[in-house]
């Protein structure tokens, strides 16, 4: 697996869409959702108006707002669509974001605190980000921490406890399981190819693909982005 990250971003427009889509099997795209206020309800179909109505909290509503309206930009030019409203979006029996009439694209979306990944790709693809908390060293003896270097050691421990952790997610994804399911067994990386990554010193990101040797291109989308 071979993931180029491009960083931020200061415009997306339909030719650089349409090119990161021609050269890589997969893009995987970091939303800040403080950039909401560029999406609006007139992006959602009415089915999924009535979905936003049952979420209980803004911060569920606004990354579901964010996350669908997003999406549907970027296939809209993947597709070739006059309107983002010709995008049709659903879940199938698996949980799984469906784009209808185009089951050869494939999406998995994760959210950690106020960011979204969302990933659109040819062949299917799990996905998961978690944001790498600092830790607290207040209830730990000073006799450990003695030198940076152990510092260093139990912050290495926590970011490598998040990649096994994302990767697991990112497996369960990809193989329509639930992580419940997959929580107390071994899971299978046979045939997958797969890859954890530190993106900024501030996230974990994990990568799960049913396929070798693919090409995956990680766009960072920050608040202030023309779209």
């Amino acid at each position: 697996m071979v993931i180029e990250t491009v960083g931020s971003l200061t415009s997306l427009s339909s030719l650089s869409v349409c090119k990161l889509w021609n050269k890589n099997d997969a893009l995987i795209f970091l939303i800040d959702l403080k950039i909401d206020e560029q999406f609006d309800l007139s992006d959602l179909s009415n089915d999924e108006k009535e979905y936003l109505n049952t979420l209980k909290t803004n911060y569920f509503r606004k990354r579901f707002i964010g996350s669908r309206s997003f999406l549907k930009f970027i296939l809209q030019h993947i597709l070739k669509k006059e309107s983002l409203l010709d995008i049709s979006l659903y879940r199938n029996n698996a949980g799984r974001v469906c784009v209808h009439k185009h089951e050869d694209i494939y999406i998995c979306i994760s959210y950690t605190g106020d960011l979204a990944a969302v990933s659109i790709s040819k062949l299917k693809t799990g996905i998961d980000i978690e944001y790498i908390r600092p830790i607290h060293f207040g209830n730990i003896s000073k006799g450990l921490l003695d030198t940076g270097s152990k510092r260093d050691l139990l912050q290495k421990d926590n970011v490598n406890k998040l990649k096994n952790w994302t990767l697991r997610e990112a497996y369960c994804k990809l193989t329509d399981q639930s992580m419940l399911a997959c929580l107390n067994k071994e899971i299978d990386l046979n045939d997958i190819d797969h890859q954890e990554c530190v993106i900024d010193n501030r996230y974990v990101l994990s990568v799960a693909f049913a396929s070798i040797n693919d090409r995956i291109n990680i766009c960072y989308l920050q608040k202030g982005i023309s779209i």
